[in-house]
């Protein structure tokens, strides 16, 4: 595939909003097919004896209440779309807003627990939650270590010296791979 034509899709979501739109067109046409076939029969019944008489001509009265269905028809599926765009674009500002407020915090060094955030609204949200949660657990190791270091000044002894390489050697570890350049 195309790397610069990527297509996101939400199955989950997406397939519950085709599966409600299917249902609807289903009902609409059954709704639709019995008021038409409720209509018809009182056409009929309206003009059983009055055949051979000038005036209104069945098919015209028939097309008339074909045109109603097909216009409800048309509105309703209007009001379908309508409602579904709104769902989904709901849906995204909630995806994107949490996003954003987890790159928000994430880009300020907020690290606290993500627990009023739910991982299940989208996969991108569970892996940025699992990323956030082992970045937790590092910078944890990383301040426990550097709480092991002495004051400066102790820094004329050279057994301290010696502790401060291994703690700085142990804090290495714990840095991501880029910023071992430094």
């Amino acid at each position: 595939m195309d790397p610069q034509r990527r297509l996101y899709v939400d199955y989950r979501v997406q397939m519950a909003m085709v599966v409600a739109l299917v249902l609807l067109q289903i009902l609409l046409i059954v709704l639709g097919s019995l008021w038409l076939y409720h209509r018809f029969s009182q056409i009929l019944e309206s003009h059983l004896y009055r055949v051979h008489q000038g005036g209104l001509v069945l098919g015209e009265a028939f097309q008339r209440e074909a045109l109603w269905v097909v216009v409800g028809l048309v509105v309703v599926n209007l009001l379908a779309v309508a409602v579904a765009d709104r769902i989904w674009r709901g849906y995204v500002r909630r995806v994107l807003g949490t996003l954003g407020e987890l790159c928000r915090r994430t880009r300020q060094g907020e690290f606290d627990s993500d627990e009023r955030i739910d991982p299940d609204l989208h996969p991108v949200i569970h892996w940025m939650v699992h990323w956030r949660a082992l970045e937790r657990a590092r910078q944890r190791k990383l301040k426990r270590l550097l709480d092991t270091l002495d004051h400066p000044a102790d820094f004329k002894s050279h057994d301290v010296c010696l502790r401060h390489q291994v703690v700085l050697s142990r804090l290495r570890q714990h840095l991501p791979r880029h910023s071992l350049r430094y």
